[in-house]
């Protein structure tokens, strides 16, 4: 299979997985009942997409968004490729409004601050029990995120340099990045809480 249909194949993985997940009446995080169609008016989005823009966004995230939205699942993504450096209110706001988010860790994921306060906002709306969370590891191996190697390893020495006074959100940053990468042991009622994602090319 060519590198496109793979990438189709790949993406209508993902679709049908958020549609299952969308339709369920309820399952359960952990111990905790989350009903996302008992919680519907909490919601303005049914899917947050987290991604590097300069990396996927005229690829593979632009065509999942487009595969998303054609069958009607309501979806945020922030097209804007001169973001600054810290997420703004809104971006939070959305997260939070979200059912699921899908996070696309791409090569150069960590390089982008904005994408790391993305993660560690979404972990954190995982943690209080309010959001699936659905990681895509795209030309990245899993290990690379958990154990901060590779082109995440060098992005966070670069962070290191910058964030001298504010080691607090780096050592966060860290955490989310571990935490993101083990995701698929977090268990629900049907299934998986999280289900990581290979891509490979």
């Amino acid at each position: 299979m060519n590198r496109d249909g793979y990438e189709y194949e790949f993406i209508t993985r993902i679709v049908e997985l958020v549609s299952s997940k969308i339709k369920q009446d309820a399952f359960h995080v952990g111990d905790y009942p989350v009903g996302l169609e008992s919680y519907s008016e909490a919601f303005n989005y049914d899917v947050f997409l987290s991604f590097r823009g300069s990396d996927t966004l005229h690829g593979f995230t632009g065509y999942l968004y487009k595969a998303l939205h054609d069958i009607g699942i309501h979806t945020f993504i922030d097209e804007d490729l001169k973001r600054g450096e810290e997420i703004t209110q809104e971006i939070v706001q959305a997260i939070e409004e979200s059912r699921i988010a899908i996070i696309v860790l791409s090569i150069n994921y960590a390089s982008s601050s904005f994408c790391l306060d993305e993660l560690a906002t979404i972990l954190d709306c995982l943690k209080r029990k309010r959001l699936l969370v659905l990681p895509v590891f795209y030309n990245v191996d899993h290990s690379q995120v958990r154990l901060q190697e590779g082109s995440y390893g060098e992005a966070l020495v670069k962070h290191e340099e910058s964030l001298k006074h504010s080691m607090e959100k780096l050592e966060k940053w860290k955490m989310a990045l571990h935490q993101v990468a083990n995701l698929s042991d977090f268990k629900i009622k049907h299934g998986y809480s999280t289900l990581p994602i290979f891509f490979t090319l």
